[in-house]
């Protein structure tokens, strides 16, 4: 299954390129200060990190600091 900011698992994160990062909730992307937006912002790196215990990283068998990158092109 390929991984889009539309499917990603509540509480992958997409993280900013000057630092920062949203968090996946069941209402959207959380930005790091609290407020929710339907997608990550115009400063998303590309990249997608799912929680290492989330079935489809299981798969993937590496994990980097609890998350794995699963995706680093813009959707």
């Amino acid at each position: 299954m390929v991984i889009t900011v539309e499917n990603a698992p509540v509480g992958s994160i997409a993280p900013a390129i000057g630092g920062g990062h949203w968090t996946r909730t069941e209402r959207g992307w959380e930005w790091c200060t609290g407020a929710t937006f339907p997608r990550p912002g115009g400063d998303w790196t590309g990249e997608i990190r799912i929680p290492f215990d989330s079935e489809d990283t299981q798969e993937q068998g590496h994990a980097w600091n609890r998350f794995v990158l699963v995706c680093a092109a813009f959707t």
